[in-house]
């Protein structure tokens, strides 16, 4: 027992960190929307989870699941494998996303970070070729279960080369403060030039 409480801290210490790093990164905080597919919310109810229970004390923040309309047509598409996951579902939030005509799940996931996540989601899937897709693009952070528990990922390498470079571009003068560089330069030509003079005198 202390063995396993102990492990419980440090996992939430290390989430915290995770939320952390992406709070200061790339502006994502609570209250935190996670955007589930089908394949996730069917992996819940396997496992018994209760997501909007379990999102909270995981995180230690308010946090709850989400879908986008998408989603939910590929949940509903699925037939009566997925009837549970449908009834799920249709009772969570729905958030926006780019598509007026339904694409698959993958399709709008994808899209969402490709557009930057503008809306500072979280995504949670057990789709490998997802979370793959997702850590090249970066910018949100992802979750998936595995053995009954919900696992945070830590942030991609491509996570931390994107937020590396803003930061460089963030160092660099703006168009503005170059063109004050250039303007001070320019004036200070005469200077120079005034003071060879007397000292040619």
């Amino acid at each position: 027992w202390p063995r396993q409480a102990e492990m419980r801290v440090d996992r939430r210490k290390q989430i915290r960190r995770i939320l952390n790093w992406y709070r200061i990164s790339f502006g994502i905080e609570p209250p935190y929307k996670i955007v589930v597919d089908g394949s996730f919310i069917s992996t819940a109810l396997e496992f018994k989870i209760y997501m909007k229970e379990q999102f909270p004390k995981l995180i230690g923040e308010r946090a709850y699941p989400v879908v986008t309309r998408c989603i939910y047509a590929e949940i509903r598409a699925g037939g009566p494998e997925m009837s549970g996951a449908g009834i799920i579902a249709k009772n969570l939030q729905f958030v926006k996303c780019p598509h007026s005509d339904p694409v698959s799940s993958y399709a709008c996931l994808k899209a969402v970070g490709e557009c930057g996540n503008p809306d500072k989601l979280m995504i949670g899937s057990q789709n490998l070729d997802l979370r793959r897709e997702l850590r090249a693009i970066a910018r949100i952070p992802l979750l998936y279960i595995s053995h009954n528990a919900i696992i945070l990922e830590p942030p991609s390498q491509q996570a931390r080369r994107v937020h590396d470079e803003e930061e460089r571009k963030k160092r660099l003068p703006s168009k503005g403060e170059l063109k004050t560089i250039e303007a001070q330069q320019v004036g200070s030509i005469p200077e120079e030039k005034k003071k060879r003079k007397k000292f040619a005198k």
